[in-house]
């Protein structure tokens, strides 16, 4: 789209914004707009409460029915499928009149497009456009959506950067109509993981480059996120990883099959210091009776989740001490009033310390404990049966495509991941404490650190 040298352009930030407010302003703003050109566009930049949107469409079913989403609905003059927006997303709507821009509605979309782009590039993220989708990715993952609206050729609606905060409601739709698409990262790049994996075994870069048969240049450049496949399968089996696996996640070629529609389960994810973390509820959904586990940065969408379903949170399990998964505990007991239980090894204060091999009958359903230490001293995995599929709360013990890093013991990590996680039915749905779920069998085949070792 070009703009004229002295184009300017209003930009005000609104906060946190309620969505049917914010459309209403939307709307004043266009209808002044329409009777005097003479005003200048606008950019409102914010943040809206939780709210599911989808545009004009008859196609419905990117909301996967609408009965079951934990937050309203609002169907709204946009293109596009079911989206979500909620705290952590910096919402855009740029109000701008086409009618000085050659009336083009396509170039106004690449234009957006473009300008998050380069927004992204200078905060280093590399994001692109893909082809016949409106939006931008960073690999195949969706950072930010896109969807607008126009009026007598002004605009409104706009575009929903991730930036942080809880991105699980989008599990309850079809995000913007495209299967398979995925909001929430992986935890772990490839370098993460080399990293992880050089410390555990004590191997300084200059040890891994002879090692190895490869420059020290080269590993310095897998630290940016320059991979190079041969230098890979190089670097791979010294340092007992997966050479394949570990490529085809350089290539961002995989990423665990999204997980929906699963009645009994529900995942949280907040921010915390700039970093994601989940939380869990499961229930029994014939009793309602419910556990939680662990509590994330901010428990407020855990407990709103849990009275819109008439849930009964009878438990409250941590996974482990760190403060990332215990913040808002003392908000979460106080809001359910359920019982609090931690590894013996990780005492918090006023839970109960339990052992490996304590069972919790949860109406028809049972949850037994794992210990799972090496990341933190005394990390448990709980895990959950009696539902359509087992699940494994394992915190950080596991992410998809890898682990927690060996902070007390890599040896133990990497052993009780082998014989007390991935030994679990492969049909066995994976939680952890960062990343998106996934389940025993596709990291039996996909994880770097463990891919060929059952």
């Amino acid at each position: 789209m070009n703009v004229a040298h002295d184009y300017s352009l209003n930009v005000r930030w609104l906060g946190r914004m309620e969505f049917a407010h914010a459309l209403a302003l939307q709307e004043e703003i266009v209808a002044k707009k329409r009777n005097e050109r003479v005003l200048k566009d606008e950019l409102l930049l914010l943040e809206h409460e939780p709210v599911y949107t989808i545009g004009r469409t008859p196609d419905q079913s990117s909301l996967l029915g609408s009965a079951h989403l934990p937050y309203p609905l609002f169907p709204i003059n946009r293109g596009g499928h079911a989206t979500y927006h909620g705290p952590g997303q910096l919402i855009g709507y740029p109000i701008i009149d086409l009618r000085g821009c050659g009336h083009d509605l396509h170039r106004y979309l690449r234009w957006l497009e473009q300008l998050l782009i380069e927004t992204l590039a200078e905060y280093e993220i590399a994001a692109i456009r893909r082809e016949s989708l409106t939006g931008v990715w960073v690999s195949d993952r969706k950072i930010a959506s896109i969807g607008v609206g126009v009026r007598h050729w002004i605009t409104m609606h706009g575009f929903a950067l991730n930036v942080c905060g809880d991105l699980s409601p989008f599990n309850h739709i079809v995000p913007c109509g495209i299967n398979d698409v995925t909001m929430i990262p992986l935890e772990d790049n490839v370098g993460d993981i080399i990293g992880k994996a050089q410390r555990g075994l004590g191997i300084s870069d200059s040890e891994l480059a002879e090692k190895a048969r490869v420059g020290s240049e080269t590993i310095r450049q897998m630290r940016d996120g320059n991979f190079d496949e041969p230098a890979l399968l190089s670097i791979a089996p010294v340092l007992g990883l997966s050479g394949s696996a570990l490529c085809e996640l350089a290539r961002g070629k995989w990423h665990p099959k999204k997980i929906e529609g699963f009645e009994g389960l529900a995942q949280f994810n907040t921010d915390y210091g700039g970093m994601a973390v989940n939380a869990y509820l499961t229930w029994d959904p014939a009793t309602r009776v419910a556990a939680a586990f662990d509590t994330g940065a901010d428990s407020k969408e855990m407990v709103h989740f849990a009275n819109r379903h008439k849930l009964n949170v009878q438990l409250i399990l941590l996974t482990h001490a760190h403060a990332d998964h215990v913040a808002d505990l003392p908000c979460l007991r106080e809001e359910t009033g359920a019982d609090v239980f931690t590894p013996t090894r990780e005492p918090v204060p006023g839970a109960e310390a339990i052992d490996e091999g304590k069972s919790f009958p949860l109406g028809n359903l049972k949850i037994d404990t794992r210990l799972t230490w090496g990341h933190s001293p005394g990390g448990m995995t709980y895990v959950v049966t009696g539902l359509a599929r087992p699940i494994a709360i394992v915190g950080d013990s596991l992410f998809a495509g890898s682990m927690g890093g060996g902070n007390v013991s890599y040896q133990d990590a990497l052993r009780n991941n082998l014989e007390k996680i991935l030994t679990l039915s492969d049909e066995t749905i994976i939680c952890p404490g960062h990343g998106p779920m996934t389940t025993v069998g596709e990291e039996k085949q996909r994880n770097p650190f463990f891919a060929g070792k059952i």
